[in-house]
């Protein structure tokens, strides 16, 4: 009987057709558009230091932003801090960022300079005199021509200097 078992083929099962089951598409999702989280604003003076510096006559815009220049000053900057420098004689003003800073060194990047050296003429009225802007100190001033004394500083505006020369110079007539 074994024989016979042993003979027979195994009975073969009839062959399903397998089917790959594919998913139904699914629908992309779309990225949520980006939202401003709170405490991510806040106002400028609480995000970051803004600091105004007054450059010596003589040292160039250049020399400023070599990180040794800093090397004082250094330790009151943070990175992403504005620096606007001004050089004393008015003749430009620059905009810079801390990109870097440590104890004693601080990496600035450039923003913008602008060109403050344009037309400073007298008034046409005047020969015997001259305004101009001198230093973050003594300001506009008028100036006598004819030996460069200082006569007035310190006037806030160019037109307040240009008034000033022009009273004087009515008293002078005098």
């Amino acid at each position: 009987m074994e024989s016979q078992l042993a003979e027979q083929k195994p009975q073969e099962q009839p062959q399903v057709a397998q089917q790959k089951v594919v998913a139904a598409p699914t629908p992309e999702k779309k990225k949520a558009p980006p939202v401003l989280m709170p405490g991510r604003m806040g106002l400028a003076e609480e995000k970051r230091n803004e600091h105004i510096v007054d450059v010596p006559v003589g040292v160039s815009l250049e020399e400023c932003l070599d990180p040794a220049f800093w090397a004082h000053e250094a330790p009151q900057l943070q990175p992403l801090d504005k620096i606007e420098l001004r050089s004393e004689d008015g003749s430009w003003i620059a905009i810079a960022y801390v990109r870097f800073c440590e104890r004693n060194y601080a990496l600035l990047v450039l923003d913008r300079v602008i060109n403050m050296s344009g037309e400073r003429s007298a008034p046409a009225a005047s020969i015997k005199h001259r305004v101009e802007w001198k230093t973050t100190q003594l300001r506009y001033c008028v100036i006598r021509n004819s030996d460069d004394k200082v006569l007035q500083s310190g006037m806030r505006s160019k037109v307040d200097a240009e008034r000033w020369l022009i009273d004087y110079e009515k008293s002078m007539e005098r």
